[in-house]
């Protein structure tokens, strides 16, 4: 076991990455350095890790480049046994890679191998998955591919939305704190792997989401509009739709099981007098939460 505190440098953007950050705060490691960007338009879950560091006297690094030279000599002179990353989306390089003395571990709220790639927990409530997981790895030149030290499964419910499910990533990685820490402590004697054959075990990576991923297509099922809903609700941006040419964002919906296929998909209908009831492919949505709020015109079409 390590004598002194294991020094490790935090890499980070997101909401998660500052709780990760104030739970290890009160642990037996040191954090010697953060890096972080103070804007970020890709996430909307952005967090400015500067307020934290400020707050704690921990040297902060802000770029928009993980690779470049000025972040790699700034890592380098702090000597950091270890790196962690948690809610970085961009790729490390050898150059960052060898920093460290011993690993740069990496964080993906997924069952690695499976469902690499970019916005693990949208897809998996897109896609209605029953299962994530919380993922603890060493880091690699490529994405979300080094063997696995740390996994647990989370559930996902079929109410489950973005905010629920983001915060039972957060409550499982910090469950997984003290295991990491464990590692940390024995100089990376304690690097068991969750998946020994990690490189013959079939995968997948997720593409990255763009803008027209989160607008409504009414000829979607009812299933499959809710969960889109669900999937992009806070802290992402929110699914949408065009009303008199402008933007709608719905936050929470449920489906309405009628019988109408003589009925186009996108169409606000009438139904046991509830508001704002739109027919879908098969059945029909009612949009419970949107912003702005307003009442849809019964016989208007979304589109």
């Amino acid at each position: 076991m390590l004598k002194n505190k294991p020094k490790i440098i935090v890499v980070g953007s997101v909401m998660f990455s500052e709780f990760i950050i104030k739970n290890f705060l009160s642990k037996k490691i040191e954090i010697v350095g953060i890096i972080g960007r103070r804007s970020n338009k890709l996430n909307s879950d952005h967090v400015d890790l500067r307020m934290i560091s400020n707050e704690m006297h921990i040297p902060f690094h802000s770029t928009n480049d993980i690779n470049s030279s000025k972040t790699i000599n700034w890592a380098k002179k702090l000597k950091p046994d270890w790196i962690l990353c948690v809610g970085w989306s961009q790729l490390f390089k050898e150059s960052i890679l060898k920093i460290p003395k011993y690993k740069v571990i990496g964080y993906h709220p997924a069952l690695l191998p499976a469902n690499r790639g970019r916005h693990p927990l949208i897809w998996a409530l897109f896609l209605g998955l029953d299962f994530t997981g919380s993922s603890f790895f060493v880091m690699n030149e490529k994405a979300d591919s080094g063997k696995v030290i740390l996994q647990k499964k989370i559930r996902i419910n079929k109410n489950d939305n973005a905010l629920i499910l983001y915060n039972k990533m957060i409550k499982t990685a910090l469950s997984q704190v003290n295991g990491l820490i464990k590692i940390f402590l024995s100089e990376g004697r304690n690097l068991t792997y969750v998946n020994k054959n990690n490189k013959i075990v079939k995968t997948n990576y997720w593409r990255k989401r763009d803008i027209q991923d989160g607008i409504i297509d009414w000829r979607m099922s009812s299933i499959q509009i809710v969960r889109l809903i669900n999937a992009l609700y806070k802290p992402y941006v929110g699914a949408q739709f065009k009303y008199k040419g402008k933007d709608i964002k719905v936050w929470k919906a449920k489906v309405i099981r009628i019988n109408q296929q003589n009925i186009e998909p996108g169409k606000i209908i009438s139904y046991k007098n509830l508001k704002n009831i739109v027919k879908s492919g098969d059945m029909a949505v009612q949009l419970t939460i949107i912003e702005p709020a307003i009442k849809l015109k019964i016989g208007s079409y979304l589109k």
